[in-house]
């Protein structure tokens, strides 16, 4: 609160002078008190007499929300009313004074004056002759009140005082705006304020000190009279407080105890309503109400019937007047529509007219509708007039719609939708039949006039781009057209005469277009159409468009169209390709360096357009089925036209697989060959590439072998040959789990294939220890029927099963559907754990480890797999991007997805770690010793004795190709060769010998 203090000694310093303030004299104690000071809010229509230039002239003036003070003690009541109407009619509340609140009672000074004495005290007055403003005189006499209505609203204030020296200091604030007073002076301490000279006044905007809100504007005039503080003491003890302690409140709740307080304050006395008064009043308000309905508003008394709805919400009957009013309402709109609707109803069927006369028959109630509409509206207005003050007090309290919001309300439901008479049926028919028979017609009719001739007009001075772009401005404004303000019927039929006039005659014309250019590149090697001026362009938007339009109209003129130009325009693109590296195909490179260059340059350019057509299929036509056929189909017409394409693609994966993808990343080098298989695919002779194929392979580990040796391909052949057997050792498994199935009902009924792969030919890590992973039992159960068949052709072999390289397709029955999810084993035993588990329920992390034993790493990798990527089959708990222990999943049971069969990428592993990279280190480093040893074994078999200096550089020289020994490793399998006696060293203990 008293921060209040430092900002107005500030003030203080600044207005009488620092000498004063800094001078040390003592202060009496800060004194603060928070005050509501009454005020009156009027309204009033008066009608008097005026005398302007000498003549009487009669005068009217209504004056709304005028202002008057509810207190006679001056300066408060002239400060306040200063104020603007409008700020202080604003609602009150106890946070205005928060800096005071809970540090002082807030004193609520009294109403001691009231303005509904205003009539009695003009009537008394002396003078016959009041100077209103120069010129303008009025007969106080003449003053007749056509109405005057008052509520009061408390302003709140504080007021602090304090002295120093003999200068007595005041200060007043208001407690809602941030308008800040300080009065001052030097020889009255006991006056608050005095006119004197010497009297000092200084206003203040915007106290640092205090948190004020909002404001009225700044006061110019000093305040006279003068009023000690201690009058305001005396007038609370003058008055019996806890009788006429107001609260602070809005004009809503305002009620007639209030104003009849204040008359007491004041010495006067109201006219209390005698019983039954009020019923009196409604009788006659309910009356005039009746004569508005009957057209006599005329020959009403406004005055008197406002005030007979103000004295019931004074009176506190706002409940009845409001309820009488709503139902005196309904009873009129029922009766208007036994009286003017029912009778204009339409008759169901034709009876012998003809169209035209029911339509007749359906305006005419329409016009009767409207009929009613205006004069419920017009008579609603006056109502509402008559009960401005029951809207302004007492709906708002009451939170009820004002009486003509109410109105509306009971239109919608005495006339729209009443229960007595279909009305609203029978407005949607008469509406229809007119519109449908005299409306709907002329548009259309001037909408083909319209577009016929626009049409033309368009495809003169347009291109493809533009002509669409405007088809569709006009369908979209049509379409908001029919929506706003005809019927949605109409939209379809609008459109057909916009697609037949504006696209269907143009369609081969528009995508055709007249211009070409010179080829760029070979790709655009042709004349080009305008559609492919929109392709090479790459623009998106304009293609995208193309197809919305096009799809409007039926499929042979529109989609089709655009399907067959486009076709074509591949093709024509491929021939081009195909004359520019081989000339039609005829004759071949004459040696392999052409025919390699004629390769590269066939498929570099089959890829760029390949990859420019896959763009435009996702980014402007949205995967369009029928586009992506046809865009497939005419790929496979022109790649197969060129005779050498077999080879040519072999000569491609051939030459970058000899070069050893260098300078590209593992991840271009997939792309590379998910691209050139794209190409494959569209290859109708795949026999032709097999056998080309199969050259190249040959070729290059041949050359392998002469460059590197047998052992460099030893192993990439083991790998193909263990694929091979493991394709036919499947078939057999098949056939012997088909003889099992037979003698055993219970065989499980999975179709498993399995590779059988030779350990020192494959690079698979054992890291990461899965053989304590837990196969479900249908898993388990087929994993030893392998087993036990593998065993029995194989004896002295031993199996270990590697469950993180293999896949699964499994079968899922979500909410909506089923889908076959394609995902690795892991994920499979993941999955197959919530198979026991009921929708919703939640199983954990550890729970989850526990019945599958997958360790943390793998587990961790799969489940975001599932929960965290793009197909989230499971749900997590929480839902973040990363798996902790503390996680808890279920299955989503109402998963979606568009496509049946769904592939599950399992989220990559990240970098190797230290324990991998350690393991592949150490099969690197064993696999060196032996190749080191057998390389001495063979040099020392040939040469039968060797000194040391040659044998290691002997030794160096054979295994360069595979890698550079040191020659400390290859004196360490020396010594190895030595201790398993296979050399020995020489009598010179510098050479060796070697032992048959």
């Amino acid at each position: 609160m008293f921060g209040l203090l430092p900002s107005i000694l500030g003030y203080a310093q600044m207005a009488l002078g620092p000498e004063i303030i800094d001078s040390g004299i003592k202060r009496t104690e800060f004194k603060a008190r928070p005050l509501y000071i009454p005020t009156w809010v009027v309204d009033s229509i008066v009608s008097f007499t005026s005398r302007i230039a000498g003549g009487d002239q009669g005068t009217i003036m209504h004056f709304a929300e005028g202002i008057l003070p509810g207190l006679h003690h001056h300066p408060l009541s002239r400060w306040l009313a200063r104020f603007n109407v409008v700020d202080v009619a604003k609602p009150f509340s106890k946070e205005h004074l928060e800096p005071l609140e809970g540090k002082h009672e807030i004193l609520a000074l009294p109403y001691t004056t009231t303005p509904l004495a205003i009539p009695e005290a003009l009537a008394e007055c002396p003078y016959d002759d009041i100077e209103v403003a120069e010129g303008w005189n009025v007969d106080p006499k003449s003053v007749e009140f056509k109405m005057l209505a008052a509520y009061p609203i408390l302003q709140p204030v504080y007021l602090a005082e304090f002295e120093m020296g003999d200068r007595h200091i005041t200060a007043l604030a208001h407690g809602h705006y941030d308008y800040f007073a300080i009065w001052g002076h030097e020889n009255h301490p006991d006056t608050w304020v005095n006119n004197s000279p010497a009297g000092i006044v200084i206003t203040y905007l915007r106290t640092l000190a205090m948190d004020l809100k909002g404001g009225p504007p700044a006061m110019t005039e000093l305040i006279t009279d003068s009023c000690s503080p201690e009058n305001l003491e005396k007038i609370v003890r003058e008055v019996d407080m806890n009788d006429l302690r107001i609260q602070p409140v809005s004009s809503a709740n305002i009620t007639r105890r209030w104003m009849e307080l204040a008359g007491k304050a004041d010495g006067m006395r109201f006219i209390i309503d005698q019983p039954g008064a009020h019923e009196q009043a409604w009788e006659k308000l309910s009356s005039a109400i009746q004569q508005i309905y009957a057209k006599n508003a005329s020959s009403l008394s406004f005055e008197e019937n406002y005030r007979h709805a103000y004295n019931l919400v004074v009176s506190k009957h706002g409940e009845m007047l409001y309820q009488g009013l709503t139902t005196l309402v309904t009873n009129n709109l029922n009766r208007l529509v036994k009286e003017k609707l029912v009778p204009e109803f339409p008759r169901a069927t034709l009876d012998g007219r003809d169209a035209v006369g029911m339509c007749q028959e359906g305006e005419a109630f329409v016009k009767a509708f409207r009929d009613v509409w205006d004069d419920h509206e017009s008579s609603m207005s006056k109502i509402s007039d008559l009960v401005k003050y029951m809207d302004r007090v007492y709906t708002d309290s009451a939170r009820v719609p004002k009486i003509m919001d109410r109105g509306l309300e009971l239109f919608l439901s005495e006339i729209i939708r009443s229960t007595q008479a279909p009305i609203r049926t029978q407005l949607i028919t008469s509406e229809s039949t007119v519109y449908k028979m005299y409306l709907e017609p002329e548009i259309l009719k001037e909408s083909e006039t319209y577009y016929s001739s626009r049409g033309k007009e368009m495809l003169e001075g347009h291109d493809l781009a533009e002509y669409i772009r405007l088809v569709e401005v006009y369908i979209n404004a049509e379409q908001d057209r029919t929506h706003s303000y005809l019927s949605y019927h109409t939209s379809t039929p609008l459109q057909d005469i916009l697609v037949s006039y504006l696209l269907t005659p143009y369609t081969s014309r528009l995508l055709s277009g007249s211009d070409a250019h010179t080829a760029s590149s070979i790709i655009d090697a042709k004349p080009h159409t305008a559609l492919d001026l929109l392709i090479d362009a790459e623009r998106t938007d304009d293609l995208a468009r193309i197809l919305r339009i096009f799809l409007l109209p039926a499929e042979e003129e529109g989609i089709k169209v655009l399907r067959r130009q486009m076709k074509d325009g591949i093709i024509n693109r491929g021939k081009a390709i195909n004359e520019e590296c081989d000339e039609g195909g005829a004759a071949p490179a004459p040696n392999t360096g052409a025919r390699k260059q004629q390769s590269q340059l066939w498929m570099t350019n089959v890829l760029a357009l390949k990859d420019l057509y896959d763009r435009l299929l996702k980014h402007a036509w949205g995967g369009e089925v029928s586009l992506q056929t046809a865009i497939n189909e005419a790929f496979e017409t022109f790649i197969n036209q060129n005779k050498r394409a077999s080879e040519f693609i072999s000569l491609f994966i051939d030459d970058h697989l000899k070069k050893g993808m260098k300078g590209k990343t593992e991840e271009e080098v997939d792309t590379l060959i998910d691209r050139t298989i794209s190409v494959f695919r569209f290859i109708s002779d795949k026999d032709v590439f097999e056998r080309y194929y199969k050259a190249h392979l040959a070729k290059r580990l041949l050359q392998s072998r002469i460059e590197c040796g047998f052992a460099f391909t030893q192993k990439l052949e083991g790998m193909f040959h263990d694929i091979r057997l493991s394709a036919d050792l499947t078939d057999s498994f098949r056939a012997f789990v088909q003889r099992v199935a037979d003698d055993d009902e219970a065989a499980t009924p999975i179709d498993m294939h399995t590779s059988v792969l030779t350990s020192t030919f494959w690079p698979i890590t054992h890291t990461t220890n899965l053989s304590n992973c837990i196969m479900p039992p249908v898993i388990a159960k087929a994993m030893a029927n392998f087993e036990r068949f593998y065993y029995a052709r194989h004896t002295g072999r031993r199996l270990a099963w590697q469950p993180g390289y293999g896949s699964a397709d499994i079968k899922v029955a979500f909410k909506t559907r089923k889908h076959e999810l394609n995902v690795s084993t892991l994920a499979m035993v993941v999955l197959l754990a919530f198979n026991d588990t009921d929708i919703g329920e939640e199983l954990e992390y550890q729970e989850i480890q526990k019945a599958t034993g997958i360790p943390d790493q793998e587990l961790q990798r799969h489940l975001q797999s599932l929960a965290c990527a793009k197909y989230k089959i499971l749900r997590k708990h929480p839902a973040t991007r990363n798996v902790s222990r503390s996680d808890t999943f279920s299955f989503n049971y109402d998963f979606t997805a568009p496509l049946q069969r769904i592939k599950i990428q399992t989220v990559a592993s990240k970098a190797e770690t230290t324990e991998e990279r350690r393991e592949t280190e150490e099969k690197v480093e064993e696999e060196r010793k032996l190749q080191t040893e057998a390389c001495i074994v063979r040099v020392m078999k040939d040469r039968k004795h060797m000194s040391h200096n040659d044998l290691i550089s002997e030794v160096t020289k054979q295994l360069s190709n595979r890698f550079h020994p040191i020659p400390a490793a290859i004196k360490k399998r020396i010594e190895a060769l030595i201790e398993k006696e296979y050399l020995e060293r020489g009598e010179d203990k510098k050479s060796y010998n070697y032992l048959a």
